[in-house]
C-alpha cells in the first residue's frame, strides 16, 4: 500500500477535473491510471452503444444511458471483500459490514479510514470471525 491521499474529481462543464493532496510526492501515473480504472476512461461509448443497440432488448436501455459506463473501485481486494460480504445480506447491511471491518482492522489516516488491506487481512485471528458468527446465531 502507497501513502495515503485525498482524490478529488469534479465535473467542471464536462471536464473532469482531478485535485491530489497528498503529505509526500506520489507516483502521479500510478494514480491518473487508478483513476482511468475507477471511471472507465479507457471505453469506447461509440462502438459499446452501437455494439450493445443491436439487441433488441437492450437497445432502449442503451437509448436512454448514452455513454453509461462500468462503475470501477480504487481498491480491487476492498471491493472483493464487498462482493463477497454482499452475497447473502442488504446493500445497506453489507454497507454496515464494511464500516465496522474498516473501523476494527483499518488504518486512520490524515484523509480518513482506509480500508485493511490483503496483508491485514491474513493476520486476522479466525477466532474473530468465529465469535462473530457464533454471537450472530446465538450458539457457544
Amino acid at each position: 500500500m502507497g501513502a495515503p491521499a485525498r482524490v478529488s474529481i469534479t465535473d467542471d462543464d464536462g471536464a473532469l477535473t482531478c485535485r491530489i493532496v497528498a503529505d509526500v510526492p506520489l507516483p502521479l501515473i500510478d494514480i491518473a491510471e487508478k483513476i482511468k480504472r475507477l471511471l472507465d476512461l479507457d471505453a469506447l461509448p461509440e462502438e459499446i452503444s452501437d455494439g450493445l443497440g443491436r439487441d433488441a432488448g437492450l437497445a432502449p436501455i442503451v437509448a436512454r444511458s448514452p455513454g453509461l459506463r462500468l462503475p470501477g473501485a480504487w481498491d480491487p481486494f476492498e471491493t472483493a471483500v464487498r462482493a463477497i460480504v454482499g452475497q447473502q445480506i442488504s446493500v445497506a447491511a453489507a454497507t454496515t459490514v464494511m464500516g465496522k471491518i474498516a473501523q476494527q482492522f483499518g488504518t486512520e489516516s490524515p484523509y480518513g479510514l482506509l480500508f485493511p488491506g490483503p496483508e491485514t487481512a491474513l493476520s486476522i485471528d479466525r477466532r474473530c470471525a468465529t465469535h462473530a458468527q457464533t454471537s450472530r446465531y446465538g450458539a457457544s
